[in-house]
């Protein structure tokens, strides 16, 4: 069953200008017994979903990357699993994904549907003959440690602002959490995602760590009269000093950081694929505000050794160029690149005898699973968009060695809704009003 209630903690929506960190969402309730249970949730842009602290979200950036206003895609889970006597917590965290774009490229930041997050989500528990069903509004939220967060840009997560246990049993709300507001039902209709989730295909370590910097980055002259003149709360990224973990290929996804630092410490992280003189050069990314150009920042929260896994984004790179560290944290281990596409099934492969021929179907390979996140984008680094025409030059050869059919008829779905009455296509699928005039 799908919910028509929608929630959100709050109606401010975040820009490169104003954050808005990205809302919390919990539901204590009681067992006697170990129940059955089932949860059906549509979190708009992605969501992340957890019961009792363990997380069950199907993959990255779920449910999928649409346009509210044609399709709202929705995921069932059988929560039995999970469920034991006594207090369970379901919890779930909303990013901004597609429903809350800030780029003026593209015109992604005038969406009529842009909006704060909304979270829908129905329940339905089992003990014996009883049934019990708790929907959105019957949810506590409240802001929590992902300051600003984009599908394009990246994350800052601040560790400090964690509540640790905040999705698990034994944790006691104080009064910051609060009950949602209700929200418009965005206009799209209901539908149960079928293509397949966005997952780690492949862990890659650093070939080399060496000193590094950044070269000099201008941005395109449409993010600058987004800008108005105005300064965005976070800067560029320092240019020297830092180090650079060159990862060997070019692939996309993000990067685990395994990090033993202290209270407050920062560590910045530029992603990139070209060097230039030594340096990284990310012009080729220009749609951005310098800053928020593939750039994830984690605030230290203690002592002891912490995780960080960037959310609600991905990125396309070799090299990441890291400042805020100490001599003694730079080593092999510190960051693994987690490589990342659409779950495809593998249905053939190539090998002769032409090494060079070899190398250029491996690139190939790198190059569409690079670009398969639920559909085939154009790049994975600079824009994400699903182009239409580059997906009609490279639908053959997948279909030959990939298992695509699921996601191209969901991304087809997407096509016919964006068509006008006139017939008219966008260039780019999901968009808001951009790509239909040529």
């Amino acid at each position: 069953m799908f919910s028509d209630v929608f929630v959100s903690e709050c109606r401010e929506v975040s820009t490169y200008l104003t954050y808005v960190a990205a809302p919390l969402f919990r539901k204590s309730f009681q067992l006697k017994e170990m129940a059955r249970g089932e949860a059906v949730i549509c979190g708009l842009g992605c969501y992340e979903l957890f019961v009792n602290g363990q997380r069950i979200t199907k993959g990255a950036l779920a449910p999928y990357i649409s346009n509210p206003d044609h399709i709202l895609y929705y995921d069932r889970y059988d929560l039995s699993p999970f469920l034991a006597a006594g207090e369970n917590v379901i919890g779930v965290m909303l990013g901004d994904g597609f429903l809350n774009s800030k780029t003026p490229v593209w015109e992604f930041n005038r969406n009529v549907f842009n909006a704060a997050p909304k979270l829908s989500i129905w329940v339905s528990l089992h003990e014996g003959e009883e049934e019990r069903v708790f929907e959105a509004a019957d949810f506590l939220c409240k802001k929590g440690p992902v300051i600003f967060n984009d599908l394009r840009s990246g994350i800052f997560y601040d560790k400090r602002l964690e509540e640790a246990g905040w999705n698990g049993p034994g944790f006691r709300e104080d009064e910051g959490w609060h009950r949602p507001i209700l929200v418009e039902r965005p206009r799209g209709r209901a539908k149960l995602c079928e293509a397949e989730p966005i997952r780690v295909q492949r862990e890659i370590r650093p070939v080399q760590i060496l000193p590094g910097r950044l070269a000099e980055y201008k941005p395109s002259e449409d993010v600058a009269a987004c800008l108005k003149g105005q300064t965005p709360p976070e800067g560029p990224p320092e240019r020297e000093g830092g180090y650079l973990f060159d990862f060997g290929e070019n692939n996309s996804g993000i990067f685990r950081l395994r990090i033993r630092g202290f209270r407050g410490q920062r560590i910045d992280i530029q992603c990139g694929e070209l060097l230039r003189d030594g340096a990284l050069d990310y012009n080729n990314m220009m749609y951005y505000p310098n800053g928020y150009v593939q750039r994830d920042i984690y605030i230290v929260g203690g002592s002891g050794e912490e995780v960080f896994e960037p959310l609600f984004t991905y990125h396309g790179f070799r090299y990441l160029y890291v400042t805020g560290l100490t001599e003694e944290q730079v080593h092999s281990n510190l960051l693994t690149f987690l490589v990342m596409s659409s779950d495809l099934e593998e249905r053939g492969s190539f090998v002769c005898s032409d090494e060079t021929a070899n190398q250029i179907h491996q690139m190939a390979r790198r190059s569409d699973r690079s670009n398969f996140y639920y559909f085939p984008v154009d790049c994975p680094h600079r824009e994400k968009n699903g182009w239409t025409g580059d997906a009609a030059a490279s639908a053959e050869h997948m279909i030959l060695t990939l298992g695509v059919e699921k996601s191209f008829q969901e991304w087809l779905h997407n096509i016919r809704l964006a068509q006008r009455e006139d017939g008219r296509l966008p260039g780019i699928v999901p968009t808001g009003s951009w790509g239909y005039d040529w």
